[in-house]
């Protein structure tokens, strides 16, 4: 009982104190504004006009002011996440464009009939997922994740198709981090780490297929085809 007293007694203090001090900040505002309006209407125009006109500059310095220190935090949040997106998708491109390329040298024909489909490749890709897939999910973004599942199933099925779509998520890397992909032609990612003489063939052969006719046309609106 009495400790039910006693918090109905500082709640019922609580509320006095915070309606004498609401009701003291409305008095204290409106002296202010009636005092201030008082001193405009008795003083001269041209003195009312320069106070009005010195206010307002300093009404809008100060909104200048907190913009500005928006924007600026804004800037800082933007670059401290981009430098992360930017670590996470170095990590990313190492991995892939490693094990893409692996055993695409002409001496070692033997390593690129196994490709991506090899046992050990296959449980290489599977451990990397499980390690880094929660870091692409957290600083991807939403057209880098969709052209990534898309890459990812491709691979399982058809390399050659999973190669030429990997180019695709290499562009959306390249446009998270804020560059137009305008002048970048169909593959020309994808020739500056893999010399593969039948590159342009896979590309037109693709081209050829209604599904991948209907991705490239998509493609081509971000100027990112030929």
């Amino acid at each position: 009982m009495a400790n039910q007293g006693t918090r109905a007694r500082d709640f019922w203090l609580g509320l006095i104190v915070f309606v004498v001090l609401a009701v003291g900040g409305v008095a204290a505002i409106y002296f202010i504004f009636r005092t201030v309006l008082d001193f405009l209407t008795k003083a001269s125009p041209q003195l009312s006009s320069a106070l009005v006109g010195t206010a307002g500059l300093v009404f809008v310095a100060v909104i200048a002011n907190f913009l500005a220190k928006i924007y600026e935090q804004r800037q800082r949040i933007q670059e401290e996440q981009r430098a992360k997106k930017v670590a996470v998708y170095e990590e990313f491109m190492e991995f892939w464009v490693k094990l893409l390329t692996s055993g695409s040298d002409e001496d070692d024909e033997d390593e690129d009939e196994k490709g991506a489909n090899d046992p050990e490749t296959q449980a290489e890709i599977q451990r990397y997922l499980r390690e880094f897939t929660h870091k692409l999910v957290a600083w991807g973004s939403e057209p880098f994740i969709r052209e990534y599942v898309v890459f990812k199933d491709l691979l399982q099925s058809d390399v050659d198709r999973g190669l030429l779509h990997f180019e695709k998520v290499l562009l959306e890397i390249r446009r998270d981090i804020g560059y137009k992909n305008k002048k970048l032609n169909r593959g020309d990612l994808l020739k500056v780490f893999l010399e593969r003489p039948g590159i342009d063939a896979l590309i037109a052969s693709e081209e050829q297929t209604p599904e991948a006719s209907g991705d490239d046309d998509k493609a081509s609106e971000d100027g990112s085809t030929r």
